[in-house]
């Protein structure tokens, strides 16, 4: 007995002439034509162009192209929006006693950046700011819980011009992928050589 592993396709021709299978076709309601999405063709069926960008933290919609931009680096607008550098959880903004302090006499409070799954905080990196408990409430308030947020931001954005914009992080990174090209290269060469 004998078992294919082939698949049969169904291709559909769109408005240009090429088969493309139906995921990756689209049909226009106003045109009423099929146009399909591969990339690879001349001319192409269609245009791709990215009119909003997604934050799958915060769950809203911004502009593209000022998500693109130097301002955000392809970051949410929203302090809240931050993931770890250690294990690209979503990071919360906590407000927690300084280290040494006592409990009794907590009338300042310091606002970090802590990860709830490998409890990484942006204290490690000295990015962390005061915040003001009232007085008479003992509560800090919803507006020094903004700006203390805020101030978290601005401290971010602060250090990573300090640092040029990662372009140590980017050095590493095309190190690391040269490095692997070149592992990946070495085998390929010892499985050739059968050994």
């Amino acid at each position: 007995m004998t078992t294919s592993t082939k698949t049969t396709s169904v291709l559909y021709i769109d408005h240009a002439g090429h088969p493309a299978p139906l995921s990756t076709a689209y049909h226009a309601t106003a045109s009423r034509l099929l146009s399909s999405s591969i990339d690879d063709r001349r001319p192409p069926s269609t245009l791709t162009e990215i009119d909003s960008a997604y934050c799958p933290q915060c769950l809203l919609f911004h502009d593209a192209a000022a998500a693109a931009g130097k301002s955000m680096k392809g970051n949410c607008p929203r302090a809240t929006c931050r993931s770890c550098p250690v294990c690209a959880a979503v990071l919360t903004v906590v407000m927690e006693p300084p280290r040494g302090s006592n409990d009794d006499d907590a009338q300042n409070l310091v606002g970090m950046y802590s990860c709830s799954y490998c409890r990484w905080t942006s204290e490690e990196c000295k990015v962390m700011n005061q915040v003001q408990v009232n007085q008479e409430t003992k509560k800090v308030d919803a507006e020094s819980i903004v700006e203390a947020t805020d101030m978290l931001l601005y401290e971010i954005e602060s250090r990573v011009k300090e640092d040029g914009g990662g372009k140590d992080a980017d050095n590493l990174f095309d190190c690391l992928v040269e490095t692997w090209g070149k592992k990946a290269q070495e085998e390929e060469r010892r499985k050739k050589g059968g050994g």
